[in-house]
C-alpha cells in the first residue's frame, strides 16, 4: 500500500487504473494482515484496521507483501519485522569456461539463461527452488555430462528435464557437487555483506549530527543488509538440511 495505488477501473475491471489515496499517508505500517478491499459495485476503496482500536490510538495497517528492499524503495524505510522479506541469490557462468557454450545451450533448453537471481527465503516451499537446482547441477557439470544431458533432453524432455529440475538430491556427484556449489555461493554472499557491513559501520553518525535524513538512509540500508545476512544464513542452514536427506537416501539405498 501506498499514495499511489493500481485499482481495477470502475468502467472496466480487467483494465487498472492509479488511485491516490493521500490519507494512506498518515496510517504507519505493522506486519499483519491486508485490510483493504475494491468493491467494484460501489466504486470505493474499503479499509479496516486490523484491530481495535481506542480514542486516540495510532492505527496501523499492512502495506502489503514486500521485500525489504522493495519497502526501503518505495516506503523510505524497512520494517523490523517483515515475514516477506526475500534476497535476490545471484549466480552466473563464467565467460571464460571453456564448456560455457554446452552449458548455456543446455540451460537454453530449459528456459534458463546464463545468469539468474531469483528471490530466495527459508521459508520457500523447496529449498533449492527447481531453479536454483538445475543451474546448479548444470554448473558442475563435466564435458560427457552436458552432452549426455544434451542428448536426453533433445530425445526425452520431460524425463530429462525432471531429473534436472528435480529438488530431490540423489547420492552422485553432480547432485552431491550442485549442492556444494550453492552452499560455497550462499557462504560468500554472506561474507560479502559481512564485510560491506563492517566498512559501514562508522559512517552512521550519531542522531543530531550530520544530515540527520542522510543517517535515517543509512541506517535503513544498514538494517536491510543484516536482515538478507540472517536470510542467506538461515536459507543455508536449510540447505544444509537438504544435504542430510540425501545422505539418509543413501544410506537407506546401500542398505536395501
Amino acid at each position: 500500500m501506498s499514495r499511489n495505488n493500481r485499482v481495477p477501473d470502475p468502467d472496466c475491471p480487467e483494465k487498472e487504473i492509479l488511485c491516490l489515496i493521500p490519507l494512506w499517508d498518515m496510517i504507519n505500517h505493522r506486519a499483519g494482515r491486508v485490510t483493504t478491499d475494491v468493491k467494484i459495485e460501489t466504486k470505493t476503496i474499503e479499509f479496516s484496521a486490523m484491530e481495535a482500536c481506542p480514542l486516540s490510538s495510532e492505527i496501523f495497517m499492512d502495506y502489503g507483501c514486500r521485500t525489504s528492499a522493495e519497502f526501503l524503495l518505495y516506503c523510505g524505510f524497512v520494517p523490523p519485522f517483515n515475514p516477506h522479506h526475500r534476497t535476490p541469490l545471484i549466480l552466473s557462468l563464467s565467460k571464460f569456461d571453456k564448456l560455457l557454450e554446452l552449458r548455456t545451450g543446455l540451460l537454453c533448453r530449459l528456459g534458463y539463461t546464463s545468469e539468474i537471481s531469483p528471490l530466495v527465503s527459508s521459508s520457500d516451499v523447496t529449498i533449492p527452488s527447481p531453479e536454483l537446482a538445475c543451474f546448479a547441477r548444470v554448473f558442475v557439470m563435466n564435458e560427457d555430462d552436458l552432452r549426455q544431458y544434451a542428448e536426453e533432453v533433445e530425445n526425452d524432455f520431460i524425463s530429462a528435464s525432471k531429473r534436472l529440475l528435480s529438488t530431490e538430491f540423489e547420492h552422485t556427484r553432480v547432485d552431491t557437487g550442485a549442492l556444494t556449489f550453492l552452499e560455497t555461493r550462499i557462504d560468500l554472499l554472506i561474507k560479502k555483506y559481512t564485510s560491506n557491513l563492517a566498512k559501514t559501520t562508522g559512517k552512521v553518525v550519531t542522531t543530531g549530527s550530520g544530515d540527520g535524513n542522510a543517517n535515517f538512509l543509512r541506517s535503513q540500508c544498514r538494517l536491510l543488509c543484516e536482515q538478507d545476512i540472517a536470510l542467506l544464513r538461515a536459507y543455508r542452514d536449510a540447505l544444509l538440511a537438504t544435504r542430510k536427506r540425501q545422505h539418509h537416501r543413501s544410506a537407506v539405498s546401500t542398505a536395501d
